[in-house]
């Protein structure tokens, strides 16, 4: 996979309590997936689900921090739409507390200084990540 992000992101559902890193890999998973949809809805129509890959949104997702404060960092590609990407920041803030109302998003330029490294710092042979291609169909 190729991706030339438009957009770094961290979102996170901001609840207490320690988690079944599993149980918590699988509810991100759920979560991701709702709200890529959504934004994907948005951003190409109620048909987007038709569109191929390349003209939905991408990005590739790392998950840290499972069993204490699940969280997932990202670099995410807009499709090219009409929708400006100036506006991109609120409505995946808004998206993410309509899938997860306790959670945070904070949207940064995919290019700062060390954001590869800081979204990699905790990863291993067991962490936990995805593309979001995955949901993308056929």
């Amino acid at each position: 996979m190729r991706l030339s992000p438009t957009h770094a992101v961290t979102l996170a559902w901001n609840r207490a309590g320690s988690w079944n890193p599993r149980q918590a890999e699988s509810l991100l998973r759920r979560d991701l997936r709702f709200l890529l949809a959504k934004l994907d809805k948005r951003l190409l129509g109620p048909r987007f689900y038709r569109k191929p890959s390349a003209a939905r949104i991408e990005g590739l997702f790392v998950f840290e921090k499972l069993g204490t404060n699940p969280h997932a960092h990202a670099l995410i590609r807009l499709p090219e739409t009409r929708f400006p990407a100036a506006q991109f920041p609120e409505l995946i803030a808004q998206t993410w507390q309509s899938v997860a109302p306790t959670g945070s998003a904070i949207i940064a330029h995919p290019h700062s200084a060390g954001f590869a490294g800081y979204i990699t710092k905790d990863q291993n042979p067991n962490s936990g990540w995805l593309v979001a291609s995955e949901f993308h169909g056929s």
